[in-house]
């Protein structure tokens, strides 16, 4: 069996699962404090509600933890906590032995954990979708000022290209995403799964209360983009997602080689 089998086998058994609809409603009560703001500011667009959705907070965080946000980046890490550990407890230990790699098998889990953050992040956009035609939003992919001045009062909000916005808009929050649930699934082969998720979590947390993008999880805040005079760059932002990934492949693929597959059924 090969990595293409590997990878379908995955595609079938990881994304058809309930969890994904069961989060809608949390995407679509992130999106309900900015309701008022949508039918009252003219112009709103489509890209407003993404940077209402990702928008997180800027330093001092004390007593306005940006709950949507925490909502929606927390869910992707319980939507994909437990699949790897699930699937070695049921088809997955038989399509292991007949795949006879452990890489291989390993490898499929990190192709599955880039689509299924997709998947994730795609409902995101879809309520957002919804909320934007509801409101009588435009479909743009640029922003305007306006739609962030409110929460943002003290943060130069400016418009940006429909580049800058797709980047900090959906380039980094979903990197980001992927990236703290690559780290988690690999961690889960390492200590039990709500330790994996509670490190993955507090993560977030500290990249809230810090202002560095080299802290994990500061990429998918995009009021602290230097694009708004924040201290993150999005190259830095990028680079460290890309480097969580590549590191949690490797640290991941290196571990599983030497796993006790019925340790990790306990």
């Amino acid at each position: 069996m090969n990595l293409l089998k590997l990878f379908s086998h995955d595609l079938r058994c990881g994304l058809r699962r309930k969890r994904y609809l069961l989060m809608t409603p949390i995407f679509a009560l992130a999106c309900v404090p900015f309701f008022g703001i949508a039918m009252e500011t003219p112009g709103i667009t489509w890209m407003d509600w993404v940077f209402h959705l990702f928008a997180g907070a800027v330093p001092p965080v004390v007593d306005h933890l940006p709950l949507g946000f925490l909502a929606i980046m927390g869910g992707a890490l319980l939507v994909n906590l437990d699949y790897l550990l699930n699937d070695l407890t049921a088809s997955g230990q038989q399509v292991l032995i007949r795949c006879g790699s452990r890489r291989e098998w390993f490898l499929s889990k990190c192709l599955w954990n880039l689509v299924s953050c997709g998947v994730y992040f795609a409902g995101v956009l879809l309520v957002a979708t919804v909320f934007c035609l509801v409101t009588g939003g435009e479909a743009a992919l640029t922003n305007t000022p306006a739609a962030l001045n409110w929460k943002f009062p003290f943060t130069p909000v400016r418009p940006l290209s429909a580049g800058q916005c797709l980047l900090i808009g959906i380039i980094l929050p979903y990197l980001t995403m992927a990236a703290l649930s690559a780290v988690q699934m690999t961690l889960c082969l390492f200590c039990k799964p709500v330790l994996a998720f509670l490190g993955c979590s507090g993560a977030l947390l500290v990249s809230l209360y810090f202002n560095a993008g080299w802290i994990p999880g500061s990429g998918a805040i995009l009021i602290r983009t230097s694009l708004f005079g924040g201290a993150v760059e999005p190259g830095t932002a990028i680079l460290v997602d890309l480097a969580l990934l590549l590191g949690s492949v490797v640290a991941g693929t290196i571990r599983f080689r030497k796993q006790n597959i019925l340790s990790a059924e306990e």
